[in-house]
């Protein structure tokens, strides 16, 4: 069950770093248990060279009251580094917004701000993967 204090849901983001002129949008889905973290994120291809649409990675971290905190790892197979992409912020009162910073694990080689909003609370993982599945696929009557 959600409640007002957790990461529970669907969230829209961006993240910024020199180099890009934009910030770069993603969408995240946070798993909450006892203030640990699971998920995935959704995002636009901007470092690939394969040719992809969107890059997708998985995320881990905790959430002790308003500090939160994840580690974003791309997806094998998509040509993106295998870097693990460390994010820290701190969610407004009401966790509707999470503001902070991501880094490289050599900070010199990437930092930035990124921002959250919350986009739904309790949607089941069930019905995430139902919207989520590939046009075409899982059973439909």
């Amino acid at each position: 069950m959600s409640g007002i204090g957790d990461m529970n849901g669907l969230w829209s983001g961006w993240y910024g770093y020199s180099g890009l002129a934009e910030p770069v949008p993603f969408t995240a889905w946070f798993d909450e248990t006892s203030g640990l973290l699971t998920g995935s994120i959704l995002e636009p291809n901007t470092i690939s060279a394969l040719g992809i649409e969107d890059l997708t990675s998985d995320i881990a971290g905790t959430r002790v009251g308003g500090d939160i905190t994840f580690v974003k790892t791309y997806t094998e197979g998509q040509g993106a580094h295998s870097h693990p992409i460390s994010y820290s912020g701190l969610a407004d009162g009401d966790f509707q917004r999470v503001r902070g910073e991501w880094m490289l694990p050599d900070p010199s080689y990437g930092r930035g701000p990124f921002e959250l909003a919350r986009s739904s609370r309790g949607i089941s993982e069930g019905i995430l993967r139902e919207v989520l599945a590939p046009v075409g696929g899982g059973d439909r009557r």
